[in-house]
Protein backbone atom coordinates (compact mmCIF):
# COMPACT_ATOMS: atom_id res chain seq x y z
CA UNK A 1 0.00 0.00 0.00
CA UNK A 2 1.33 3.52 -1.30
CA UNK A 3 2.21 6.11 1.70
CA UNK A 4 0.65 9.33 1.77
CA UNK A 5 1.88 12.22 3.40
CA UNK A 6 -2.07 13.04 4.60
CA UNK A 7 -1.84 9.24 6.43
CA UNK A 8 1.15 9.90 8.03
CA UNK A 9 -0.06 13.38 9.20
CA UNK A 10 -2.43 11.24 11.43
CA UNK A 11 0.48 10.01 13.65
CA UNK A 12 1.21 11.55 16.49
CA UNK A 13 4.19 12.01 18.97
CA UNK A 14 4.34 13.51 22.13
CA UNK A 15 7.18 15.36 24.37
CA UNK A 16 6.94 16.87 27.85
CA UNK A 17 7.77 20.26 28.77
CA UNK A 18 8.92 21.30 31.94
CA UNK A 19 8.19 24.12 34.44
CA UNK A 20 9.55 23.94 38.06
CA UNK A 21 7.25 21.19 39.50
CA UNK A 22 4.52 20.83 36.91
CA UNK A 23 4.98 19.47 33.48
CA UNK A 24 2.63 19.24 30.00
CA UNK A 25 2.04 17.02 27.44
CA UNK A 26 2.69 17.89 23.81
CA UNK A 27 1.19 16.10 20.95
CA UNK A 28 2.29 16.97 17.36
CA UNK A 29 2.60 15.71 13.77
CA UNK A 30 6.16 14.25 12.93
CA UNK A 31 5.14 13.93 9.54
CA UNK A 32 4.32 17.53 9.25
CA UNK A 33 7.54 18.37 9.68
CA UNK A 34 9.53 19.32 6.43
CA UNK A 35 12.82 21.53 5.60
CA UNK A 36 10.17 24.10 5.69
CA UNK A 37 8.83 23.63 9.18
CA UNK A 38 12.20 23.15 10.00
CA UNK A 39 13.94 26.33 8.93
CA UNK A 40 11.42 28.43 10.38
CA UNK A 41 11.81 26.86 13.56
CA UNK A 42 15.53 26.92 13.60
CA UNK A 43 15.08 30.81 12.34
CA UNK A 44 13.58 31.13 15.51
CA UNK A 45 17.05 30.60 17.49
CA UNK A 46 18.48 33.05 15.26
CA UNK A 47 16.94 36.15 16.56
CA UNK A 48 20.14 37.58 17.45
CA UNK A 49 21.20 37.37 13.71
CA UNK A 50 18.29 39.52 12.61
CA UNK A 51 18.97 42.43 15.44
CA UNK A 52 22.89 42.57 14.04
CA UNK A 53 21.22 42.79 10.10
CA UNK A 54 18.65 45.42 11.15
CA UNK A 55 19.79 49.05 9.74
CA UNK A 56 16.69 50.36 11.31
CA UNK A 57 14.12 50.28 13.94
CA UNK A 58 10.98 50.17 12.05
CA UNK A 59 12.80 47.33 10.18
CA UNK A 60 13.75 45.60 12.97
CA UNK A 61 10.37 45.22 13.97
CA UNK A 62 9.09 43.74 11.02
CA UNK A 63 11.53 41.29 10.92
CA UNK A 64 10.60 40.38 15.18
CA UNK A 65 7.39 40.35 14.07
CA UNK A 66 7.73 38.24 11.02
CA UNK A 67 9.50 35.34 12.79
CA UNK A 68 6.86 35.80 15.87
CA UNK A 69 4.64 34.84 13.13
CA UNK A 70 6.37 32.06 11.58
CA UNK A 71 6.85 30.51 14.98
CA UNK A 72 3.03 30.98 16.17
CA UNK A 73 1.93 29.58 12.88
CA UNK A 74 4.13 26.40 13.00
CA UNK A 75 3.63 25.79 16.40
CA UNK A 76 -0.46 25.66 15.47
CA UNK A 77 0.21 23.47 12.33
CA UNK A 78 2.44 20.61 13.85
CA UNK A 79 0.22 20.34 17.61
CA UNK A 80 -2.58 18.72 17.66
CA UNK A 81 -3.28 19.10 21.45
CA UNK A 82 -1.40 19.86 24.85
CA UNK A 83 -1.70 20.23 28.40
CA UNK A 84 -1.44 24.41 28.63
CA UNK A 85 -3.90 26.19 30.29
CA UNK A 86 -4.02 30.30 30.65
CA UNK A 87 -5.48 30.37 34.16
CA UNK A 88 -6.37 27.87 36.66
CA UNK A 89 -10.07 27.80 35.93
CA UNK A 90 -9.63 26.60 32.31
CA UNK A 91 -7.50 24.30 33.80
CA UNK A 92 -10.50 22.60 35.95
CA UNK A 93 -12.87 23.28 33.30
CA UNK A 94 -10.59 21.37 30.96
CA UNK A 95 -10.12 24.43 28.24
CA UNK A 96 -6.90 24.52 26.95
CA UNK A 97 -5.12 26.97 25.71
CA UNK A 98 -5.91 28.21 21.76
CA UNK A 99 -3.95 26.03 19.09
CA UNK A 100 -4.40 29.37 16.92
CA UNK A 101 -1.74 31.00 15.04
CA UNK A 102 -3.11 34.47 16.04
CA UNK A 103 -4.22 33.47 19.76
CA UNK A 104 -1.00 32.09 20.96
CA UNK A 105 0.54 35.20 21.58
CA UNK A 106 -1.24 34.53 25.18
CA UNK A 107 0.98 32.18 25.72
CA UNK A 108 3.98 32.60 27.25
CA UNK A 109 7.50 33.09 24.75
CA UNK A 110 8.97 30.52 27.62
CA UNK A 111 6.18 27.90 26.76
CA UNK A 112 6.01 28.40 22.97
CA UNK A 113 10.51 28.15 23.06
CA UNK A 114 9.65 25.02 25.02
CA UNK A 115 7.35 23.30 22.55
CA UNK A 116 9.59 24.16 19.50
CA UNK A 117 13.04 22.88 21.68
CA UNK A 118 11.19 19.66 22.21
CA UNK A 119 10.05 18.77 18.86
CA UNK A 120 13.67 19.96 17.03
CA UNK A 121 15.53 17.74 19.96
CA UNK A 122 12.38 15.13 18.99
CA UNK A 123 12.59 15.36 15.13
CA UNK A 124 16.24 16.68 14.70
CA UNK A 125 17.83 15.67 11.41
CA UNK A 126 20.95 13.86 12.33
CA UNK A 127 18.29 11.39 14.53
CA UNK A 128 16.73 10.27 11.51
CA UNK A 129 20.25 9.15 9.84
CA UNK A 130 20.87 5.51 9.87
CA UNK A 131 23.11 4.30 12.99
CA UNK A 132 25.70 2.39 12.25
CA UNK A 133 28.03 1.20 15.14
CA UNK A 134 32.13 1.74 14.08
CA UNK A 135 34.37 -0.71 14.18
CA UNK A 136 38.04 -1.30 13.69
CA UNK A 137 39.26 -4.10 12.59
Amino acid sequence: MPITVESMAEDTATITIYNKNNSAIIEYSPALVTEDVFMKLLNFYSLQAVVEQSTNDSELVKKFAKVFTDLNETISYLVKSWEVYLTRKDEQEGNPASLEADKLVRVPLKIRMAVIRGIIADIRPESLAPQEELTQK
